[in-house]
């Protein structure tokens, strides 16, 4: 059996799996999976540096710690590309912009939800002492709000996005734990989430992933302010 060293790495490689696919498939969204995945990317580490305190410990192939701090940002990275065109590949959206808008003014508007996102992240797991099983939820849920609250037309991207993101994440841990069969239980801290697999995926992750694609799916949207309508045949 692979060490469970290389798991974090294997995540990495399934999801880039995915995202080179949804890639390839789509010219007119490569620029929103590239921009997605690297503004995402970067709450990657600063989300799992909680995660690893109270939710679960991977071992990092790069420094053998259990912090990952490399492997977290690659996996978000990926994840962050994978969740954002789903949606609009399924379903032959595109996006139209109504005016043309600077780059800077959708990066502010991001900026602003990762603020957001981020004191309510922090805010529950060191303020509430909710642990970051929650805290991430609350953290997903307060930027997805406030865009779903502005733009109401994106409301079935995000529902759709994040039920999509479902059966890509049991793909993927499916293909982890047949290269190193009994990861989870190895990596896990069951005492916060409840210990319930649904095919290879642990509940809490599978909840997890289906918040981010919620959030993900309409987010380049919002930033772009641009409207998803349907490809001409």
């Amino acid at each position: 059996m692979i060490s469970y060293q290389y798991t974090y790495l294997l995540m990495a490689l399934g999801f880039s799996l995915v995202w080179f696919l949804l890639f390839l498939i789509r010219k007119d969204t490569r620029k929103e999976m590239i921009i997605c995945s690297t503004l995402i990317s970067i709450t990657g580490p600063a989300l799992n540096f909680l995660f690893v305190q109270d939710w679960w410990h991977p071992i990092s192939f790069f420094d053998g710690t259990r912090t990952a701090i490399l492997e977290s940002l690659i996996v978000a990275f990926f994840i962050g590309g994978v969740a954002s065109v789903p949606y609009e590949i399924l379903f032959k959206k595109r996006l139209k912009q109504k005016k043309k808008i600077f780059e800077v003014k959708g990066d502010i508007k991001f900026f602003n939800l990762a603020v957001i996102g981020a004191i309510f992240f922090f805010g529950s797991f060191y303020i509430l002492g909710i642990n970051s099983f929650i805290s991430s939820l609350i953290c997903f849920s307060a930027p997805l709000l406030v865009i779903l609250y502005k733009r109401k037309d994106l409301i079935k991207n995000s529902i759709l996005s994040g039920i999509l993101m479902i059966p890509i994440v049991i793909v993927v841990y499916t293909f982890i734990e047949l290269i190193t069969p009994g990861w989870i239980n190895a990596f896990w801290l069951w005492q916060n989430t409840p210990e319930i697999i649904i095919l290879n995926v642990p509940i809490d992750d599978l909840i997890h992933y289906m918040f981010i694609g919620a959030l993900a799916g309409p987010i380049y949207e919002y930033m772009r302010e641009g409207k998803l309508i349907n490809m001409k045949r």
